[in-house]
């Protein structure tokens, strides 16, 4: 989806590799989307040590489960969330508004 709007996309299939990418690409990426429910190592130490190298890399958190379940505990500077399945509207809109702003 993000694809055929115009955007360029990496992706993971877990933690670890996410953060092999981040690390890789760090001076390219603008807008991280980042599920919490990974394998290896979840969303949540992967949102750490990101902010923990990058403090003002944009992250979209994103999860089945509710916002308050997800985000205890998270320091949320310049991050949002968006709750799974999400809409492909609800997405590109996300996306857009934080790559304008």
């Amino acid at each position: 989806v993000l694809e055929d709007a115009g955007f360029e996309v990496l992706t993971a299939n877990d933690g670890v590799e996410a953060l092999e990418v981040f690390e890789e690409n760090a001076d390219r990426i603008r807008l991280i989307l980042l599920d919490m429910m990974m394998t290896r190592m979840n969303g949540e130490e992967v949102y750490t040590e990101i902010r923990a190298t990058r403090p003002d890399t944009s992250i979209v958190l994103m999860s089945g489960f509710s916002e308050e379940q997800v985000t205890r505990g998270i320091r949320r500077e310049r991050a949002k969330f968006l709750k799974t399945p999400v809409q492909i509207t609800d997405l590109l809109d996300t996306v857009q508004d934080i790559l304008d702003s």
